[in-house]
């Protein structure tokens, strides 16, 4: 099975703890944002994903049995927004 077509561990990873535990990765890192998107996902209760992946620029795209997401990184903090595609 293709890498592409997973959710990424650092995703389960962040989604597993807790939502006051700082980030173990680099700062703007695709590992750092995957793992903010994994926190986030957890805390939103959205459904399970299906698919997790880095996308374009400062985005991880996240997809579900019904829907598709994309998580963009915005500004100089990086503030998450969710936008469905």
């Amino acid at each position: 099975m293709s890498n592409a077509n997973k959710i990424d561990p650092v995703f389960i990873a962040g989604a597993e703890t807790d939502p006051c535990d700082k980030n173990p990765y680099i700062w703007s890192s695709t590992n750092w944002m995957v793992f903010e998107t994994g926190q986030l996902w957890q805390n939103c209760g959205r459904s399970t994903p299906v698919l997790v992946r880095k996308s374009r620029g400062y985005s991880v795209r996240v997809e579900t049995a019904d829907n598709a997401f994309l998580v963009m990184f915005e500004g100089e903090d990086l503030h998450p927004r969710v936008e469905r595609i």
